[in-house]
């Protein structure tokens, strides 16, 4: 069965990244592009098949090896688009976000909502941030062992892209936190060479370990971030890393999945 990756569109430029974003990956691992609008009523629903199939038309005469579907749902964005996700069995959902801005400061992104609906990895993409060739990866690691989850996912990335996985952790001078990093290293280290991914593992000062994680991006020109995201709390709009990984100051995508949510694997 081939592959596919469910892109929800808002007929916005951010959703045009997102389906720019799509299509790299959908060449690199010979993958079906599913597109997708939500509307809150059927009324709306023709006028927006009209619009997706506008941008489906472009997209496979720019890419014709690609192939496209589209589909127009009645439903709400935080709930349906996992659930349209689950229901194609799609590997990952590509996702543009206008970061979080206002009030969103304060109670969280969007991205962050519908991404705790479901188990499917995520791909978002912030506006004109579009990555055309993978070549760096960038793998922080928690002393959690959550933080393992994306590994499968960020591995198939690496190798379909041929790109290099960067491991990071944060220095500890607690043994035994220092220990669980370890372990996890050795973890992820034993994924990749199985997979025959190449990666580097450095770690890094203590500290912010947000503002460490964006500085060594920078410094190796990583190109994507992958986190597991998971919240113990009620409200998980307050997770202030995973929301800002998603909206870092770089303009990086983040690969992310909800870890307390994972039950198979979809790639």
């Amino acid at each position: 069965m081939t592959r596919n990756f469910l892109v929800p569109h808002d007929f916005t430029e951010v959703g045009d990244s997102a389906v720019k974003q799509g299509v790299y990956l959908a060449m690199a691992t010979q993958s079906t592009l599913s597109l997708l609008h939500i509307v809150k009523s059927d009324k709306y629903k023709a006028e927006a098949e009209a619009k997706l199939k506008e941008i489906k038309l472009k997209t496979q005469q720019e890419h014709p090896t690609i192939e496209v579907k589209l589909y127009v749902i009645t439903g709400d964005i935080f709930s349906d688009i996992g659930k349209t996700a689950e229901k194609l069995k799609s590997s990952l959902i590509i996702m543009g976000t206008h970061g979080a801005k206002g009030m969103q400061k304060v109670f969280g992104s969007f991205a962050m909502k519908v991404i705790c609906s479901t188990s499917v990895p995520f791909m978002v993409v912030q506006n004109n941030a579009v990555v055309k060739k993978l070549e760096k990866i960038i793998f922080p690691l928690g002393i959690q062992a959550e933080t393992l989850q994306i590994m499968g996912f960020a591995s198939t990335l690496a190798k379909a892209f041929h790109a290099e996985m960067h491991i990071i952790g944060e220095k500890h001078s607690d043994a035994k936190f220092a220990n669980k990093t370890k372990i996890n290293f050795q973890v992820v280290a034993k994924q990749m060479a199985s997979n025959d991914v190449p990666y580097k593992m450095e770690l890094l000062e203590s500290g912010n370990y947000l503002t460490r994680i964006l500085e060594y991006t920078q410094k190796v020109n990583g190109d994507l971030i992958a986190i597991a995201y998971w919240n113990e709390s009620v409200i998980t709009a307050f997770d202030r890393f995973a929301q800002n990984i998603l909206t870092n100051d770089l303009n990086k995508p983040a690969l992310i999945i909800n870890a307390k949510q994972v039950g198979s694997p979809y790639f």
